[in-house]
């Protein structure tokens, strides 16, 4: 009986000491998260949204303190911070993400932020704000971009016949889709034009420096302004393309087609022992090829003609 009674003395000991180690445990601190927001109201994004991507689209945050006040709030695009170039505040340009809150919004703010949307896809743009607790609230948006894109229109008639190889002068829009127009290129009968001197833009003096061609930085936003294709010596047709690509990789195209006539007479009469003499000299110094006879150098039908004396009354030894 003695043990027994010491054993329920031990076992009161240790539930007691139990119960009072229990009893010292501190109480959480519970504390309220700040409240953030995205205003549902018109004009403003409060929900996921498919844009077109050519402008910023605008949201209306709302921000009102947990236990803490506010500190900062915070932005980002798919978890990566976003620069401060990249958005602005009540249309004030913003140079630091996070942004320190201060006086009467670290208590409550309602902000309207215009944000220059990612190129193309999806995107999530969050807002956090940080209160001094260290407790923090959030709201975020889903973007999705729909690709726009980008047009080429050709001003003008799409084809020309010459006489002589020139540069061709051709006027072009350019439209912008859902990113910036980047180079422009053109081909002929599908393959790049490697010599640029054959390629200019403005005018003459603007030759391309490389096919495909950056684009001025003023055109990248869509163009009106003229290209300019020298054609090929080669006689007969070709299609030329020209495509500008943007920072999307997409492309728009027009065709043009150039043929350059053969002016060539065909000619297959054979002359033999037929003399040309000195322009300058008695006798007849051209040659008619259609009747094989010598004719004078001034006359309308001369085909092969000597070039007479030079400048210093010397005879230039030349056929023209």
């Amino acid at each position: 009986m003695k043990k027994l009674s010491i054993l329920y003395k031990v076992s009161f000991l240790v539930i007691l000491a139990a119960f009072f180690f229990t009893a010292c445990d501190p109480d959480p601190v519970l504390t309220d998260s700040p409240i953030v927001t995205l205003v549902d109201e018109a004009g403003f994004l409060s929900a996921d949204a498919t844009i077109s991507g050519t402008e910023d689209f605008i949201v209306k945050l709302s921000g009102t303190k947990g236990s803490g006040e506010m500190n900062s709030l915070r932005i980002t695009r798919d978890g990566s911070q976003l620069d401060g170039t990249e958005f602005s505040i009540d249309g004030i340009a913003i140079s630091n993400n996070p942004q320190l809150l201060s006086d009467g919004d670290r208590t409550s703010f309602v902000y309207e932020i215009s944000i220059t949307p990612h190129s193309s896809g999806t995107a999530v743009y969050e807002f956090e704000v940080t209160a001094s607790d260290n407790d923090s609230g959030s709201a975020s948006i889903e973007i999705t971009i729909d690709d726009v894109m980008p047009t080429l229109t050709l001003v003008g008639p799409t084809s020309i016949t010459l006489e002589n190889p020139s540069f061709i002068e051709l006027n072009l829009v350019g439209t912008q889709g859902s990113a910036a127009l980047s180079t422009i290129s053109v081909f002929e009968d599908g393959a790049l034009i490697t010599d640029t001197e054959r390629l200019a833009c403005n005018d003459l003096s603007t030759k391309f420096t490389a096919n495909p061609n950056n684009l001025e930085e003023a055109d990248k936003d869509g163009f009106d302004k003229s290209f300019f294709i020298r054609s090929s010596n080669e006689v007969g047709t070709k299609v030329y393309t020209i495509t500008i690509t943007d920072e999307n990789l997409a492309e728009a195209s027009v065709e043009y087609t150039i043929t350059l006539e053969d002016l060539a007479t065909p000619f297959s009469n054979t002359y033999s022992n037929v003399r040309i003499y000195n322009n300058s000299g008695p006798q007849p110094g051209a040659i008619d090829l259609d009747s094989g006879t010598n004719v004078s150098s001034s006359d309308g039908s001369a085909d092969i003609v000597d070039l007479g004396l030079d400048g210093n009354g010397d005879w230039q030894r030349a056929i023209g």
